[in-house]
């Protein structure tokens, strides 16, 4: 969300009612595209540069095809692209397809260096998690973000080939658990020992999400780590937390503390207040 962007179209296009469909009354259309320009409004209502027209609430910039590139911010978004305006700025969703965006999770989460076979992995996690969030936010302006909060998707008008290859060897396929879908979380490290779902959350153990031992991210640089913090900056960094603290004497981890995998969960800074 921002209180201001650019917005461009490099082709044909329409300016649409939001809806459903990209079939809403048409507001404002050109078949010479649009330079980019900043959207401004307020109370609602906004303005794009470029365009004598005034709107409110959401609109849809329709391209006329699918290689018809809408410029958000300098960037090249290939889809129907939802303008919304709100109290506090704008929100710019962008409906696209599942296994195009698929398309775009699996080249932004693995790139082309990958085996074929793990794309393919890639691809079916990535459409569970897609699914899941589809179906469990249907009332909300948008289903996933485009960065790691969700899944990482890198808007392309063409993808390798390698990734569309994998992403339509499986298309349709999905995971489920007794009969059901499920939110495939995952991760490009783990360290040699998955983490069970309730070491991550606050929430419940699910037997679809337990610990497991793991050997192929063994090679990664992120598979084992260190950081390492004075005494004197951990304290400084509590005191600015808003703790009152004496001296840090160490930092332990309870045996309680480590969860299935082994990590600690918590730990224990022992404090000499003397």
């Amino acid at each position: 969300e921002e209180d201001r962007f650019t917005v461009g179209v490099e082709g044909p296009f329409a300016i649409r009612e939001a809806g459903d469909s990209s079939r809403g009354a048409v507001l404002f259309q050109s078949n010479e595209g649009l330079p980019a320009g900043v959207a401004t409004g307020d109370g609602g209502v906004f303005t794009i540069d470029g365009i004598d027209e005034t709107f409110s609430e959401a609109i849809d910039i329709v391209p006329a095809d699918s290689n018809v590139g809408v410029i958000i911010n300098g960037e090249d978004f290939f889809g129907r692209v939802r303008i919304i305006s709100q109290e506090h700025g704008f929100m710019a969703v962008v409906i696209i397809p599942v296994e195009r965006y698929l398309c775009g999770v699996v080249y932004g989460e693995m790139g082309t260096g990958a085996d074929t076979e793990a794309l393919k992995a890639q691809a079916i996690a990535a459409r569970n998690y897609a699914l899941y969030e589809y179906k469990s936010r249907s009332s909300k302006p948008y289903h996933v973000k485009r960065t790691a909060a969700s899944q990482v998707f890198v808007p392309m008008k063409a993808y390798p080939r390698k990734i569309v290859r994998a992403v339509n060897a499986t298309c349709g396929v999905i995971m489920t658990y007794e009969q059901k879908l499920f939110k495939a979380y995952y991760s490009s490290t783990c360290g040699g020992r998955t983490a069970s779902i309730e070491e991550v959350w606050d929430c419940l153990p699910q037997a679809v999400f337990t610990s497991v031992p793991c050997t192929y991210c063994a090679g990664s640089i992120y598979s084992e780590w260190k950081y390492k913090i004075s005494k004197t900056a951990l304290r400084r960094l509590l005191l600015d937390a808003g703790f009152k603290v004496g001296f840090v004497k160490r930092v332990v981890v309870p045996k309680r503390a480590r969860g299935a995998s082994g990590r600690a969960r918590y730990v224990r800074i022992e404090i000499d207040d003397r």
